[in-house]
């Protein structure tokens, strides 16, 4: 039994009638009676908790007579038959079982039909007031109750945690882990409310999660951990090579929209259960969940940043979750019951992403809420884990919302700063590595960098880009912080995508007509330093233009850089051939000759030839994807995407072979 220092966990499990034949004057089953020393199995799904398999051995209203099966932190403390009278009308009858489920102390499960004897319901008087014999085989209800000491899981669990396979790999993986800057506000707050309080927040385009904890520093996830079990079903589907299929989306939807325990059990059972699920939250780096505990899916043990880095798996591009998978998870958790539209919610709006759970305790509550906000400027994911043993549900969730205020007010000060010279232009998915963009027939594509020059395989953006003859990776137009594309269209007219800091992009404006008559568009970064990107034009006379994109408006004429410029196939920016954080110039010629050109802010320095011998079919300047502060230029090669480092002064490095295909692309930017 539990130690009595530790508070025990009380549940009533509801099994209910299939045959509701009892009553006087209604015949009896004539099936066998079965065997009272057999074991009888069944299994029911309680809310927040997870499918607990049961088995019958006697009376079921006696000692012993009702079990949890196997071993585990879940055992039977009572139990009691019903025996129910049937009604005219199967709604009648089930309205009133509903009612009976109703009063039920506890959590509920779902209905299930348990096979006895009435000798087994009763003793002999009340078997013959039914008019029955003892050995006759009925249908019968079933109240039991179990317990368990969550405080103990907590500590079981911790020995058991999943192994973290490719955080360093993973752009929504773990950073560092800091106290909140306003830590002391938060510390004030929480000292003030019932029992521990764990919270975690990261930025969009930040890689450093903030951390406070008053008490326990994990909590049981109750419902919480759907949002896994939805990952872990993503991971199958993907790699088995498909989409998620109709019947995993039918699950999917109840399980996340009305925390349906049902579904999550079947889809818990679909992927493998818990070490499945630990599998794919290993995939994602997470440090301190303990999977489905005992194999309850309800007794998840989780911390507030793993939480965190979870919900970065469906905001942000990373390699586990794909961008098609990743958005219908969001699509989900933006749109969960209106009861259910609570805890971090509050401050941001209920249009946002969000997954709750609650789990009572006989004297207290487990109440957790885990969300995204995409809101604007500051996008940002966050998780609350509260565990109290005096407080209601209505009073955690309340320290919930009070938190989720203060971070939502203070959110600015968790951003990091703009930085409009970074290195790292390109990088749409904020997390410090350059990414690129790709268009194969009439599909956008993100190809997400993983840091030193290795790039993930494309992830579709959208359709519709079929009239689009150019892009470019231009740097941060509209001084939001984040990465912006510029396209052109075979019509001449030129547009602004701005980038969401998730990989994703939203369309910004038009930046006018006009463009179709120059043959070459090169998006160099900044050309002057002055903190607004520039793009470079070649009209059909050979004559290089400059122009600025300023944050609204259209690109405006800064400047001439000379005429001869016909005879380059392609024109690169390359910020980092020298050390000034002005943008550079890479040209290649028509012969395969490579020149470096430095930016002197107005005009162009004399070229130096750094290369020869090149004739790539598809290449760009891709930013710095080796992270060495320099610009490189990325090309295909066969089918293959392959990056050149660039040194000092402008020199290619040896090639790297990123194994990404780039079959059937037409554009790069």
């Amino acid at each position: 039994m539990p130690s009595p220092s530790h508070p025990v966990r009380q549940i009533t499990v509801l099994v209910t009638a299939g045959a509701l034949g009892l009553a006087g004057g209604v015949a009896a089953p004539t099936q066998a009676a079965p065997d009272p020393a057999t074991p009888r199995t069944t299994t029911v799904v309680c809310d927040q908790l997870g499918e607990v398999p049961l088995e019958v051995t006697g009376r079921l209203d006696g000692p012993g007579g009702v079990r949890v099966a196997g071993k585990g932190p879940v055992t039977v403390s009572n139990a009691s038959a019903i025996r129910v009278v049937a009604r005219s009308g199967a709604a009648r009858r089930a309205a009133a079982l509903e009612k009976r489920a109703v009063k039920t102390k506890g959590l509920r499960c779902e209905p299930v039909t348990v096979r006895t004897t009435a000798g087994q319901l009763g003793d002999g008087t009340k078997v013959a007031a039914a008019g029955m014999t003892a050995a006759q085989s009925v249908d019968a209800t079933l109240q039991v109750d179990v317990t368990f000491d969550t405080d103990a899981v907590v500590r079981a669990a911790a020995d058991n945690v999943v192994t973290a396979a490719a955080a360093a790999n993973d752009p929504a993986g773990y950073g560092k882990v800091e106290a909140f800057p306003y830590a002391s506000q938060l510390s004030s707050y929480t000292a003030s409310r019932s029992g521990s309080v764990a919270l975690a927040y990261r930025s969009m385009g930040s890689s450093t999660i903030y951390s406070h904890v008053k008490g326990s520093a994990t909590n049981v996830t109750a419902s919480i951990v759907k949002v896994a079990v939805m990952a872990t079903v993503m991971d199958k589907a993907q790699r088995e090579g498909r989409a998620l299929s109709s019947w995993e989306k039918s699950q999917m939807v109840p399980m996340i929209r009305y925390s349906d325990n049902a579904a999550t059990t079947r889809l818990w059972n679909h992927v493998g259960r818990g070490p499945a699920v630990g599998a794919v939250l290993g995939k994602m780096g997470l440090r301190q969940t303990t999977p489905g505990y005992a194999g309850y899916w309800g007794l998840t043990v989780t911390s507030a940043p793993d939480q965190v880095v979870l919900m970065d798996h469906f905001s942000r591009a990373n390699p586990v979750i794909n961008n098609t998978n990743r958005a219908y998870g969001l699509s989900l958790m933006r749109s969960v019951a209106s009861d259910q539209d609570w805890g971090v919610t509050s401050g941001p709006g209920d249009d946002i992403a969000v997954k709750n759970g609650w789990l009572p305790r006989s004297d207290g509550w487990h109440v957790n809420s885990i969300g995204y906000s995409h809101k604007t400027p500051v996008p940002y994911s966050v998780a609350a884990l509260t565990h109290s043993s005096s407080a209601g549900m209505s009073t955690q969730i309340a320290t919930i919302e009070g938190a989720s205020r203060i971070i939502w007010n203070k959110r600015a000060t968790t951003q990091p700063a703009p930085d409009v010279r970074s290195p790292r232009r390109g990088d749409f998915t904020g997390d410090g590595r350059t990414d690129l963009i790709a268009i194969k027939q009439e599909t956008l594509y993100l190809v997400q960098g993983l840091g030193e020059g290795r790039m993930a395989a494309p992830q579709p953006l959208g359709r519709g880009w079929g009239q689009t003859n150019w892009i470019g990776v231009v740097g941060d137009v509209t001084k939001d912080g984040r990465q912006d594309l510029v396209a052109r269209r075979t019509d001449g007219s030129l547009h602004l995508w701005r980038g969401n800091g998730d990989g994703t992009l939203s369309y910004s404006r038009h930046l006018g007509t006009g463009w179709a008559g120059l043959t070459s568009v090169t998006a160099v970064g900044d050309f002057d330093a002055n903190g607004t990107p520039d793009l470079l034009a070649r009209r059909a006379d050979g004559s290089l233009v400059r122009y600025a994109l300023p944050a609204t408006g259209n690109p405006v004429k800064a400047a001439s850089l000379g005429t001869g410029w016909g005879g380059m196939s392609r024109i690169m920016g390359a910020l980092g051939v020298n050390t000034d954080l002005k943008a550079d110039v890479l040209a290649l010629r028509g012969d395969g000759r490579l020149y470096a050109y430095t930016s002197a802010g107005a005009t162009l320095n004399r070229g130096t030839q750094v290369a020869g011998n090149w004739s790539p079919s598809l290449m760009s300047g891709c930013g710095d994807t080796t992270g060495d502060g320099i610009e490189d230029v990325c090309y295909q090669s066969g089918t293959r995407l392959v990056t050149y480092p660039i040194s000092r002064g402008g020199r290619p490095l040896a090639a790297r072979l990123s194994g990404t295909s780039l079959a059937g692309f037409r554009l790069l930017g």
